[in-house]
C-alpha cells in the first residue's frame, strides 16, 4: 500500500485559500487482482476533514493495465487519471503523475510552461526593429527603432519613440 495525503483548497480566507469541503472518490479503472483476489473497480469514499485533507492508503496502481481515477467532489473539483506508484513513503496527491486513461501513459507536462516561454519570445520578436518602406514619411511608427525609408526621395526617418519620428 502506497499512503497518498490529498490537500484540496478554494479561494477565499485571509492566507488567499480555504479548506475545500467536500470528498474524493478513488476508482481503480479496471478489475485487477492482489493476491487471489479479484478487485472491482468500484469508488472508495475518501471524506476531506476541516482542513481539507485525508490520508489514504492506495494499493499502486498497475500500469499499463489500470490507473487511478480521483474524482474531486468538491466545489472547483476535477477529475484526475493518476499512477501511484509502489513506495514506503507517504506522497502528495497533487505530485502524482497524470495518466491518459485511454492510453494509461503518462501525461505531456503542464503546457502552460511552454505557453509562457512562447508568449516570451513573441514579446522579444515583437520589439525587434523593423525596416518599412513606403512612399512618405511615416504618420506614425509602431516601435521605438523602427526604420521608414521613403521609396520615392529615399529618405530615412527612424523611431525615437513610439508617437514621434525624425528625419
Amino acid at each position: 500500500m502506497t499512503r497518498v495525503r490529498v490537500r484540496l483548497r478554494v479561494p477565499g480566507g485571509d492566507t488567499g485559500t480555504m479548506p475545500a469541503p467536500g470528498e474524493i472518490l478513488f476508482q481503480p479503472t479496471a478489475r485487477h487482482t492482489n493476491g487471489d483476489d479479484i478487485v472491482l473497480p468500484a469508488p472508495m469514499r475518501c471524506r476531506l476533514d476541516p482542513s481539507g485533507c485525508t490520508l489514504v492508503d492506495l494499493p499502486p496502481s498497475q500500469l499499463p493495465r489500470w490507473c487511478w481515477k480521483a474524482v474531486e467532489r468538491t466545489l472547483g473539483g476535477t477529475t484526475r487519471y493518476v499512477d501511484v506508484p509502489d513506495s514506503p513513503d507517504e506522497l502528495e496527491y497533487a505530485q502524482l503523475t497524470d495518466v491518459d486513461p485511454k492510453t494509461l501513459q503518462a501525461k505531456p507536462p503542464d503546457e502552460s510552461a511552454w505557453n509562457a516561454i512562447y508568449q516570451r519570445i513573441e514579446d522579444i520578436v515583437d520589439d525587434v526593429p523593423r525596416i518599412n518602406i513606403g512612399t512618405g514619411p511615416p504618420d506614425t511608427p509602431e516601435h521605438t527603432g523602427d526604420i521608414w525609408i521613403d521609396s520615392t526621395t529615399w529618405d530615412i526617418y527612424t523611431a525615437t519613440r513610439k508617437d514621434q519620428t525624425n528625419g
